[in-house]
């Protein structure tokens, strides 16, 4: 089978694919040499596992010191990321108990006492954020969280009591710390508390208490208790000096910096760096010098002072120094860019190396001016030179990319072949409607704002209902004539304008195909038959977007607008209808269709992971392909007869099952074989649906539910009729149940053990059954209004083949680490992600007397502030209610094969973030700021086994007549067939998981007919080209210019092959041959 950057074994181990492995040997190499500077950079390309490279060398570090815990200090831009990223850092941990053994409680050094340490015997690992480690940053509160104020209370007091023989009155100290809160509050906090308090992180708490006020420490601090208007001021000191003791107190062995390039300042000195003015008013405003708060912060980070004894640092980043630009002069008068050298100062921490290697690319530059095609000696020497400069960089940092230098020349700097990206251009004409929002917005916004005017207007839709207060040019607004176009009363009959006043809105709803992003479930990559009805796609609908989308915006009011109007757009288009005419929108979602009760039996048997059912097998026959849901069944039917032949239960007319019973109900067929097989005892389906009852504190009307229906004796007395046979073969097949437990159960055989199964319940009950019960599902999926819903369900079930797509998704997730629980949990709880509510402004003229509604967002959702309504069994009879959902359970939902389709995000999306399980294009709805910001963006879904290296890979295995049906799972058996091709064509491992034929991603640029946009994402594209190419080397636009220039067609290939040995390959274990 295939293993990715997040691989684990059998034994839950993770397991390196080869480039990662010489990364992890070049890393160790540098990081333990203590004649060095013991830092190293990982710059992969996005999307090539630097995590697994990062848990390779925390294993590798571990192994060397063996008598001890190898301390990990693993800092990251923001918590999403290290919620993501650090259980695979633990993946060679074999379960998820240790996993949980080594990671720290506190995620903010300030607060390490008030939690236990990590227990672990070989690993500990402390998560930090930039936020969360060092309190004096720029932006930051003083106050901080209740927990530390409470804290320092207790570290200050306990100060003066050993330095001034007396503690402050209680009550002085309450008033002090106490911020924003109540006293009570944080006094129950300070006799709660459980701390672990050493004597040495007292002394050097007081000890940078000290320094950060000056003067004598008892005076310092009782002269800020008397004076209520500094007290803030000795609670920010307090922080940084629990900050800095704690970083001293865990005194890490290596520090790992994940995408650091957010983060770049943690990596200066800290000091220095601002004007004395700038100085003056950072100590007005904090009390101490906050510039030298950061720097000791920092110094205690980073290990400083303790020489070779000083924690190792790794850094990760794709893109770790700026645009090529900002430049200095050398001593030889050339311009070099001084971000990736500053970088290399840092990490080399020798003048004298830096300088060597500023002379080497010096060199090569001069010599690269100097060529011309067929200039041997020119080439001869810069090959010379080259290497040399890859000897002195290779100690400190190593890049492994997906194609060659020559590739990257080729296609994109010089533009002589195909892009390595698909992009498709959606433009829309401006309209007269299209500026109204424009002239409201001039007309509303005050002067000194008009100037933002055009830019929201181009990005976000219906900017004067959308934009809110978060936007002072909105907030400090004048009345004025506003055009609605969507308040309460239209959005109740789901009205509006049919066409948005929006080119860049109505150009996605272009780019999308929105019957096919209207059902629930992707298509999967390797159907086993032909899919029917609302998924049999036509053809027509190819060159759109059609699966899921990652949309990219500038301004934070795009995710939420765009999410709200593209769900409301999709729910009016499928014209939701109630008995007798359209719903209201917000009545439109209450009538439950899928509720499990007495007057509906077949719910609950639609929805029960039946395990007889699930050992049928439709894949089992292997005689000849299976091409057609028909076989399937053929295949079902064979398999049940033999079982029940087993059972001495014989298939026969309608006549002789007469003569014995009446004819059961399907719900009753499914509790009489599972009666027949336990033969007297309680079967495993009950005891498992017991434990799932218990378990989840679920209603006594469920409980008493399954009680009757186990309990009651449903005998066959030896007989089955044909239609019954049917029945359990149509169960067989489209129950979403069944084909869940048997999806599941060829990844995890375990899955259908008795204590096991409860957790299958628990996904189709808890998760599938309420993820389906939606009025859009009903009016997307359903053909015959006639029909139940549940049979519209079934039927889509088999047409859409969602076995073969749960297979791929279950093999997906065997690729990480952690177990089956914990995996099928995660996706229960991303299928239960629905309703996000945003908010939309109905009367925005009117500044004193607006009013508000919200829209629900559902297919699109933004990645960011939203808030969820409860999902109770009852929530059609309670008051709704509205929590606050996290960017981690959103993208939780993205990254399954279910809703949401579209992915809204700023920036923060943009680093850092895996989204691409389920996901193959991205849309530019702005552009990116630069060619490093669209090089991130684009490795979201450039990944380990992305949608599109699948799909590609699917079409390939097909068309080459590769099977579907066979022993285990098809998905598995493909992963292995191409594992075993490219072990002989890739020495590398990038293939096939990485790069595979016909697998480049898909980009969407949207805009207004002759917009900018589309002329600048085709330069950025060959920028982005140069960035990766030109890696040291001055003033690289220019560079690129004159090479063209030099390059005739005729001599081309020739005079590429030449010119690729003027660029620094660092790859690890590099031979000095040119890529």
């Amino acid at each position: 089978m295939g293993r990715d950057q997040e691989d684990s074994q059998g034994d839950g181990t993770m397991k390196a694919r080869d480039f990662q492995a010489r990364t992890i040997k070049a890393a160790l190499k540098s990081l333990t040499d203590k004649s060095g500077s013991r830092r190293f950079l990982v710059a992969d390309e996005v999307g090539l596992g630097k995590t697994v490279v990062a848990s390779g060398v925390i294993q590798g570090m571990q192994a060397l010191i063996s008598s001890r815990p190898i301390k990990v200090m693993y800092v990251c831009a923001n918590l999403v990321i290290a919620r993501q990223n650090v259980k695979r850092l633990l993946g060679f941990l074999p379960d998820e108990a240790q996993r949980k053994q080594a990671l720290a409680e506190i995620d903010r050094p300030s607060l390490l006492v008030s939690g236990e340490p990590p227990s672990h015997p070989k690993v500990h690992v402390y998560s930090l954020t930039p936020r969360t480690t060092v309190p004096s940053l720029k932006g930051q509160r003083m106050d901080g969280k209740l927990e530390e104020r409470a804290l320092a209370l207790v570290l200050v007091q306990e100060m003066m009591m050993h330095r001034n023989r007396c503690r402050i009155d209680h009550y002085i100290m309450l008033d002090a710390f106490k911020g924003t809160a109540k006293k009570d509050s944080l006094n129950e906090w300070v006799e709660h508390q459980h701390l672990n308090i050493t004597p040495k992180y007292q002394a050097d708490f007081e000890k940078s208490l000290a320094e950060l006020l000056g003067g004598e420490l008892v005076k310092s601090v009782k002269a800020r208790l008397n004076k209520p208007d500094l007290n803030a001021e000795l609670v920010g000191a307090c922080r940084v000096a629990m900050t800095e003791a704690a970083l001293k107190s865990i005194n890490p062995d290596l520090v790992i910096f994940d995408e650091f390039q957010r983060f770049r300042d943690l990596l200066d000195d800290g000091e220095g760096n601002e004007t004395d003015d700038e100085k003056h008013a950072a100590v007005e405003e904090t009390g101490y010098d906050r510039n030298h708060a950061t720097a000791s912060v920092l110094k205690a980070l980073r290990g400083q002072g303790r020489g070779s004894n000083g924690p190792a640092l790794l850094l990760l980043s794709a893109t770790p120094y700026g645009l090529p630009g900002g430049a200095v002069k050398s001593t030889e008068g050339k311009e070099y860019h001084q971000d990736f050298f500053d970088l290399l100062g840092f990490l080399a921490l020798d003048k004298k190396r830096l300088g060597e290697i500023k002379k080497a690319y010096g060199e090569l530059h001069t010599l690269l001016m100097d060529w011309a095609p067929g200039k041997t000696n020119v080439v001869e020497a810069a090959k010379k030179c080259r290497i040399e400069l890859q000897e002195m960089l290779q100690p400190l940092m190593a890049r492994t990319e997906r194609v060659s230098s020559s590739d990257i020349l080729q296609s994109e700097a010089l533009g002589s072949n195909a892009p390595s990206v698909c992009t498709n251009e959606v433009a829309q004409e401006i309209r007269a409607d299209d500026l109204t929002p424009l002239v409201d917005m001039w007309g509303s916004f005050k002067e000194d704002h008009q100037a933002w005017a055009i830019p929201l207007w181009q990005s976000v839709p219906l900017p004067m209902q959308t934009l809110g207060a978060h936007y002072l040019a909105w907030k400090s607004r004048r009345s004025a004539e506003v055009t609605v176009h969507l308040d309460e009363a239209i959005r109740r009959k789901y009205g509006g304008p049919k066409e948005w006043p929006h080119p860049r809105l109505r150009a996605l709803i272009d780019a999308v195909s929105m019957p096919d992003l209207a059902l629930p479930w992707v298509v999967p990559s390797l159907p086993w038959w032909p899919l029917e009805g609302r998924w049999a796609r036509s053809g027509s609908d190819d060159g759109k977007i059609q699966d899921k989308v990652l949309v990219f915006s500038r301004f934070k009011a795009v995710p939420s607008a765009l999410s709200g109007l593209f769900s409301y757009d999709l729910e009016r288009n499928l014209s939701i209808q109630g008995d007798k005419r359209p719903l209201w929108y917000e009545l439109v979602n209450k009538r439950k269709r899928l509720r499990g009760d007495e007057d509906h039996p077949g719910i609950l048997c639609a929805f029960h992971p039946s395990p007889i059912l699930a050992m049928l097998d439709p894949l089992a026959d292997t005689s000849e392909p299976l091409k057609s849901i028909h076989r399937a069944k053929q295949v079902i039917c064979l398999q049940l007869r033999e079982w029940l032949k087993e059972q001495d239960v014989e298939v026969v007319n309608e006549q002789r099952r007469e003569n014995s019973r009446r004819r059961w109900r399907d719900w009753e067929l499914v509790v009489a074989i599972e009666q027949l097989q336990a033969k007297g005892v309680e079967t495993a389906s009950k005891a498992a649906w017991k434990r799932y009852c218990t378990s989840h504190d679920r209603s006594k009307e469920l409980s008493s539910l399954i009680e009757r229906w186990f309990d009651e004796p449903i005998p066959l007395h030896g007989v089955m009729d044909k239609v019954e046979l049917n029945s359990l073969v149509q169960l067989a097949i489209s129950s979403p149940a069944v084909v869940a437990l048997r999806a599941l159960r060829r990844h995890w055989p375990k899955a259908m053990d008795e204590g096991e199964l409860h957790h299958t319940i628990d996904l189709c009950w808890s998760g599938l059954r309420r993820y389906l019960d939606t009025a859009w599902f009903e009016a997307a999926i359903t053909r015959d209004k006639r029909k139940r819903y549940i049979t519209s369900v079934m039927e889509a079930v088999v047409h859409g083949n969602l076995e073969s797509l749960l297979d791929e998704h279950f093999w997906f997730l065997s690729q990480s680490t952690g177990e089956w629980y914990e995996r099928l949990a995660e996706l229960t709880a991303a299928l239960s992600l629905r309703d996000v509510n945003v908010t939309v402004h109905g009367n925005p003229g009117r500044v004193t007397d607006d009013s508000q509604f919200k829209l629900r967002c559902h297919v699109a959702v933004p990645l960011g502030a939203a808030v969820q309504k409860s999902d109770t069994e009852n929530a059609d009879r309670q008051p709704e209610s509205e929590t606050k959902i996290r960017a981690d359970e959103v993208k939780r939902a993205f990254n399954s094969p279910f809703w949401p389709r579209v992915l809204v995000t700023t920036s923060i999306g943009q680093e850092g973030l895996d989204m691409h399980p389920w996901c193959d294009a991205l849309l530019h709805w702005d552009l990116a700021a630069n060619p490093v910001s669209m090089e991130q963006r684009e490795g979201r879904i450039t990944r380990f086994a992305g949608l599109n290296v699948r799909r590609a890979m699917a079409r390939d295995w097909l068309l080459a007549d590769g099977k579907t049906n066979g022993v285990g799972s098809p998905w598995a058996n493909l992963a292995s067939a191409k594992e075993t091709e490219y072990q002989t064509r890739d020495s590398s491992g990038l293939q096939p998981w990485w790069v595979y034929p016909n697998s480049n991603p898909r980009h969407w640029v949207v805009g207004a007919l002759g917009s900018e946009q589309f002329v600048r994402h085709k330069d950025m594209q060959k920028q982005r080209a140069i960035y990766r190419l030109v890696l040291g080397m001055p003033n690289p636009e220019h560079l690129v210019q004159l090479l063209r220039k030099k390059m005739d067609d005729s001599e081309q290939t020739n005079a590429m092959s030449e010119l690729v040995d003027f660029f620094v390959d660092l790859r690890p274990e590099n031979d000095g041959q040119s890529l």
